[in-house]
């Protein structure tokens, strides 16, 4: 129940609002962690130096929308939209002229901003809805690929399907869906186009892992998986991993896992990720992480 002279001063104060509409301000402070979570207004954060780091960008843009003044922490790639009459843009006390457009994109190289190209090219760097950790690929259309063919190592192969198992149990019990799943010989062009694949196996037993095994920064033979310069017995190791797509650059490829947050999670009001970007786990009777890390904003092995 809402006392009647306070619904009077709710009421008068949406209605002001709705009377307004939305404005959109000229200056935008903003902060993030992640270019998952990049925009605001007519900023956005196209690139960071470095994932979970604090991020910090304070624009503000004069009455005719002319001169822009931008102070940026931990940006690599910044993007204004609706600079349709820009003239001048400031950045971290480099100024330099513009030509009005729908969107500028600067870059920020070797600590010096300049004029850079839109995101149209498929640069294999850390970008919006392509930056990590492997939970991210889940928030999107994916598709789980089973392995049908002759693994490398039977212990390691028998760990991928009951992951992909108990992904599809985990799934169907606290997001009330079902993972569409497919075998590795009946994806299409069109799957490898429109979702992110999560591919359960080794490069023996799924064809789609054997095909991208030679593009990943993580090599994996029947006798190891090398990580930089750590090398783990295939015997009884798996790779758990997030990565551009080799077939699609544009979309995830996820390797041997789900949602990598622990069961008693789902309980909770979070689903804390675990494993980063990449994982070695050591499997039999249950599975032991034993390395996991992130990769670097170029989706290479950080030394």
């Amino acid at each position: 129940m809402v006392h009647p002279e306070s619904r009077k001063v709710m009421d008068a104060f949406l209605a002001e609002a709705a009377a307004r509409g939305r404005v959109v301000p000229d200056r935008i402070r903003f902060v993030t962690y992640t270019t998952r979570y990049n925009r605001s207004y007519w900023v956005t954060l196209a690139g960071l130096q470095q994932h979970y780091q604090r991020a910090e960008v304070d624009a503000r843009r004069d009455d005719a929308r002319a001169n822009y003044i931008i102070k940026t922490k931990n940006v690599s790639r910044l993007m204004l939209t609706g600079a349709t009459e820009a003239r001048k843009v400031s950045i971290d006390g480099e100024s330099f002229p513009v030509k009005p457009a729908p969107r500028l994109m600067f870059e920020n190289k070797a600590g010096h901003w300049k004029l850079g190209e839109p995101d149209s090219e498929p640069q294999l760097r850390k970008r919006h809805a392509l930056q990590g950790p492997i939970d991210d690929a889940f928030m999107e259309s994916f598709l789980s690929i089973r392995p049908t063919g002759q693994p490398l190592n039977a212990v390691a192969d028998e760990h991928a399907r009951k992951e992909l198992e108990r992904f599809g149990n985990l799934f169907a019990k606290f997001f009330r869906g079902e993972v569409r799943i497919k075998d590795d010989s009946a994806v299409t062009a069109a799957d490898i186009t429109n979702n992110n694949l999560v591919l359960f196996g080794d490069p023996g037993s799924n064809k789609l892992i054997a095909r991208i095994a030679a593009k990943l920064p993580i090599r994996w033979t029947k006798e190891s998986i090398v990580v930089g310069e750590r090398s783990f017995n295939a015997v009884d190791h798996v790779a758990a991993l997030i990565y551009p797509n080799p077939l699609n650059p544009r979309r995830y490829v996820v390797i041997n896992t789900g949602h990598t947050a622990e069961d008693r999670d789902y309980r909770g009001d979070y689903l804390l990720p675990r494993f980063g970007d990449y994982a070695i786990l050591k499997v039999g009777k249950s599975a032991e992480v034993v390395e996991s890390g992130l990769f670097d904003e170029s989706w290479k092995l950080s030394r």
